[in-house]
């Protein structure tokens, strides 16, 4: 049986991969920051599959050399998921772009190294949503303009990230190469994910933490999906050399509101002008990353995730409901 190298094994998504990869008979390896992360991913992971886990791991970090070359070692597929996301980013914008663009980069020429030639890499159904202008039917041939002067540094960094490993293995045609864009991905966590940024935008219209819902669009991922079509995409040889949308056809923010009102949450439901939103935006970078986007309306086309990786979205019900159910969980 094969043994997949998941990055970032301690992650939200990362989770869910390993865990699925398990359950599959696959072997397991995996890199995370420090000895203490590995403890609790087994510890979680154990928790999660009623079973001892024992996942190898090597320490490793997207902006070091070290440990990479270990990592690789008798693996013979990567999931590369890690890179770190932040609702409010602080600090220069190249510190939230170098992991994703060089840290991708700095993965595949390990690949490389070690003669693994299968790589899915985890990106964002954002490197072809926020375009300009943008295009009202996207799917996989759309692609970022990263020149544009608002686009956040996680949607960069991801837009470079990938734009990267693509250039990297059309010099480098022995790596089989496949990425899955998801785009606001949601559903339980394994272990306690309440810090990280997911979970914070679901309190964020779960608890009208946030006061308004933007007029903006964006299609939901459930995170058990996420996982199942890295594994789909490695089943199936037809995925090679391909991008694939593995996100609902997207809601406005006030439709996702209202269907976590719905389900009993007290979510916003002043849709503000767009020119408040602008307004709002000359205090804070967070808002400003979006003006671009106000008002946008589009869809996906998922034919391709459907017919090659055989996608079926779970319902945006589903997700939300069992989401909430883990943060109550956790309480």
């Amino acid at each position: 049986m094969k043994k997949v190298l998941v990055t970032g094994g301690n992650s939200y998504i990362g989770k869910h991969c390993i865990a699925q990869l398990i359950n599959k008979g696959y072997h397991v390896k995996t890199t995370v920051r420090s000895k203490e992360k590995a403890k609790q991913l087994n510890l979680d992971l154990t928790e999660y599959l009623k079973r001892d886990t024992k996942i190898e791991y090597t320490i490793a970090d997207l902006l070091n050399d070290d440990g990479w070359d270990e990592a690789l070692d008798g693996v013979n597929a990567v999931f590369h998921v890690a890179g770190p996301y932040d609702l409010s980013p602080k600090g220069p914008a190249e510190d939230h772009i170098k992991p994703h663009q060089e840290g991708t980069i700095r993965v595949l020429k390990a690949a490389k190294n070690k003669n693994v030639n299968r790589v899915i890499l985890t990106s964002t159904a954002g490197t072809v949503w926020m375009g300009t202008p943008l295009v009202e039917n996207l799917d996989e041939s759309n692609w970022n303009d990263v020149n544009r002067r608002n686009m956040s540094p996680y949607m960069k960094g991801k837009t470079l990230g990938e734009r990267a490993a693509w250039d990297f293995v059309e010099e480098n045609p022995d790596i089989s190469f496949t990425s899955i864009l998801p785009q606001l991905v949601f559903g339980p966590g394994i272990g306690d994910h309440r810090e990280c940024s997911t979970m914070k935008m679901f309190n964020m219209f779960a608890k009208k933490e946030l006061p308004i819902a933007p007029r903006m669009k964006a299609g939901i991922s459930d995170v058990r999906d996420v996982a199942k079509m890295h594994i789909a995409a490695l089943e199936n040889d037809d995925s090679i050399g391909r991008r694939f949308i593995v996100c609902s056809q997207p809601y406005w923010y006030k439709e996702m509101s209202e269907k976590l009102i719905e389900l009993g949450y007290n979510g916003p439901t002043f849709e503000p002008p767009n020119f408040l939103v602008r307004f709002m935006s000359i205090f804070d970078p967070a808002v400003k990353s979006i003006v671009d986007i106000l008002g946008l309306d589009f869809s996906y086309n998922l034919t391709a995730a459907e017919k090659i990786l055989g996608y079926k979205p779970t319902s945006i019900d589903k997700t939300f409901t069992d989401n909430g159910e883990y943060l109550k969980s956790l309480e």
